[in-house]
């Protein structure tokens, strides 16, 4: 089961009015996460990849309504980008950057696995 979540990203993470206070470490920790200098939507969900005998998870990431200096779709490993892909005219992906330095066929298996996703 697919579950589709869409989040809006607005600066800093809110906390509770209970935890909003200078003095309480998590909001000390909230302001030290770095966030992205950007607002638009964006959905995000889970894949997984199986090569060979391995399973390789990752979270992708679909700017449902990006700009072309962006690629549409950023894939993370364990929180690090690692690969980013943009449909091409037939709506096919095609690798923008592969910061993860993963192998062709792994690239090519992410892209089918996010291609059968509703987009």
């Amino acid at each position: 089961m697919l579950i589709k979540t869409t989040f809006v990203i607005h600066g800093t993470p809110a906390l509770p009015d209970s935890l909003n206070t200078t003095s309480n470490p998590l909001k000390n920790l909230a302001n030290q996460i770095p966030l992205p200098q950007f607002n638009k939507m964006m959905d995000k969900f889970p894949i997984t990849v199986k090569k060979a005998d391995e399973i390789y998870r990752f979270e992708v990431v679909d700017y449902v309504h990006h700009a072309k200096e962006q690629c549409q779709f950023e894939v993370y490993q364990n929180g690090q980008l690692v690969a980013s892909f943009e449909p091409d005219n037939h709506h096919h992906l095609q690798v923008c950057a592969n910061k993860g330095n993963l192998d062709e066929t792994l690239l090519h298996m992410i892209a089918d696995e996010i291609e059968t996703y509703d987009w």
